[in-house]
């Protein structure tokens, strides 16, 4: 009767604890991921951060109508990314319940995803947020 409730209250307290513990590890992984220095899959020696990493685009912001797609060829550095494809944050699966649930990181890198979190607005299939410190927060669904 007692093993419940404190799993509730100790796991996420865990959870963040372990986000504190790594911080620089999630702060420089999801930089290169940004920059696109490090690709959306993590390697066997960066299990320890989470199950995956993922970019998330400026069109993943739910409830944010996503902008006509014109055709274009893959840009250039002569070209600058299309507003939609702009990387807005880098999000961590940390821990998954199966059918229960998954909770993660994710580290924002615009002012306008950070504005979705904090409303409370989903972000690329996390339905729930809540700021952990400057630019990064919790999120689960």
């Amino acid at each position: 009767m007692l093993v419940l409730p404190g799993i509730w209250t100790v796991g996420p307290r865990l959870l963040v604890a372990r986000f504190y513990w790594h911080r620089a590890h999630y702060e420089a992984l999801a930089e290169a991921v940004r920059s696109g220095t490090h690709p959306e899959s993590l390697a066997a020696d960066e299990q320890t951060l989470g199950r995956w990493v993922k970019a998330m685009r400026a069109d993943e912001l739910e409830g944010d109508p996503a902008p006509s797609r014109p055709n274009f060829s893959a840009p250039t550095d002569q070209s600058p990314r299309p507003d939609y494809l702009k990387i807005v944050g880098v999000h961590f699966l940390t821990v998954t319940h199966g059918y229960a649930g998954h909770a993660g990181f994710m580290r924002v890198f615009d002012a306008e995803a950070a504005r979705y979190l904090d409303n409370g607005h989903g972000a690329d299939g996390w339905s729930f947020s809540r700021r952990l410190t400057d630019n990064w927060y919790l999120v689960a669904d």
